[in-house]
């Protein structure tokens, strides 16, 4: 499976959109690549299953977003070939600073338990070996 890391600028907010009986987030993700005056902009389309997520996802916020990439190729009305990308999100981390009622650097994973903020575990002691009565 194809998994893609983006770390980019929200460029509208967030809006909810129904697939079926399933309702996600959707909206757009700016990445910049380059420096000075070589800086590319690639625009990518991220859905994103936590909707209670939408009130922190708005225009301009700093995110890192951790997914699936799917690439499709359509004719415009022009006749220019145009190439979508979207990317179907599993982790959603926030990046900016500041006080906007959220958790700073907290991720949200995709899980059966996607009403819960990701937990890192924590380190499991190791026992200490046994003695076997062996030389080496």
């Amino acid at each position: 499976m194809q998994r893609i890391i983006l770390r980019g600028r929200l460029g509208k907010d967030a809006e909810i959109v129904s697939f079926g009986e399933r309702q996600s987030l959707k909206f757009s993700l700016a990445c910049d690549h380059g420096k000075g005056e070589n800086v590319v902009t690639t625009w990518y389309d991220i859905i994103f299953y936590r909707t209670q997520l939408q009130q922190y996802l708005t225009k301009g916020k700093e995110v890192l977003v951790t997914g699936r990439l799917d690439i499709r190729k359509s004719e415009g009305k022009d006749g220019k070939t145009y190439v979508n990308l979207t990317v179907y999100a599993d982790e959603l981390e926030f990046l900016n600073k500041g006080n906007s009622g959220y958790s700073q650097n907290q991720s949200y994973q995709q899980n059966q338990n996607y009403n819960q903020p990701r937990q890192q575990a924590a380190p499991q002691p190791q026992a200490a070996p046994q003695d076997d009565g062996l030389p080496f």
